[in-house]
C-alpha cells in the first residue's frame, strides 16, 4: 500500500507504540519474522478489543489488507501457546492504558496532527475508550470473593445445580424468611 494511502489515527498510533514499546520491534517492517508477526497479531488484537475499527481500516494503517488481519487474528490463539505471548500481550494492553492517559497524549495528537492533514480525530469515541479502561482499572480492584461464589455455582453441571437448589438454597431462603418476620 502507497505510503499516502496509509490511515492515521490516535488511537492506533497508541497501540502500535505500546506495541512497539514492549516488543521492540517496529509494527510497520515489512517482514514475516515471528517476532514481528506477534507484535502485529497483539497490535491487530488490541484494535479490535479497543476500537471500532473495521478490517480494511486496520490494515491501513499497517499497510495490510483485511484477509491479513483476519488471518492474524485466527493464529492469535495459537500465538498464545508460545513461552511468554501472554505476558507481553497484557503489557500491550498495560502500556496502552497508560498512553491513553498520560500527558503526552495531547502531544502526540498535536505531532500527528501536524505531520499529517488527513488524521482521524474522533474525541467522543478517546473519551468511551478512556472510561472503559477507567472502568477496567476499577473493576481489577475490586474483591473477587462474592463474585467467586455465585460464579462457581454457575459453572456447575445442571444436576448439581438443582442438588444445590433444593438441599441448600431452599432451606437457606427458608431460614431467611422466618428471620424477617420476627
Amino acid at each position: 500500500m502507497k505510503e499516502e494511502n496509509k490511515i492515521h489515527d490516535i488511537h492506533l498510533e497508541l497501540m502500535a507504540r505500546a506495541c512497539s514499546i514492549v516488543w521492540g520491534v517496529d509494527i510497520k517492517t515489512n517482514s514475516r519474522a515471528r517476532p514481528v508477526t506477534y507484535v502485529r497479531a497483539c497490535f491487530y488484537k488490541l484494535a479490535r478489543n479497543y476500537t471500532n475499527r473495521s478490517l480494511s481500516f486496520i490494515g491501513g494503517y499497517t499497510g495490510k489488507d483485511h484477509a491479513t488481519i483476519t488471518h492474524a487474528l485466527n493464529k492469535f490463539n495459537a500465538y498464545q501457546l508460545t513461552p511468554d505471548f501472554n505476558k507481553k500481550y497484557e503489557e500491550c494492553i498495560t502500556h496502552y492504558k497508560y498512553l491513553i492517559q498520560s500527558p503526552e497524549t495531547l502531544d502526540l495528537i498535536e505531532e500527528l496532527s501536524l505531520s499529517n492533514k488527513d488524521i482521524e480525530i474522533n474525541d467522543l469515541e478517546m473519551k468511551i475508550i478512556y472510561l472503559k479502561i477507567q472502568n477496567d482499572i476499577i473493576v481489577d480492584k475490586i474483591p473477587k470473593t462474592s463474585d467467586d461464589f455465585i460464579e462457581e455455582i454457575r459453572n456447575l453441571e445442571p444436576s448439581l445445580k438443582r442438588e444445590f437448589k433444593e438441599y441448600r438454597w431452599k432451606p437457606f431462603k427458608r431460614l431467611l424468611e422466618t428471620r424477617v418476620k420476627h
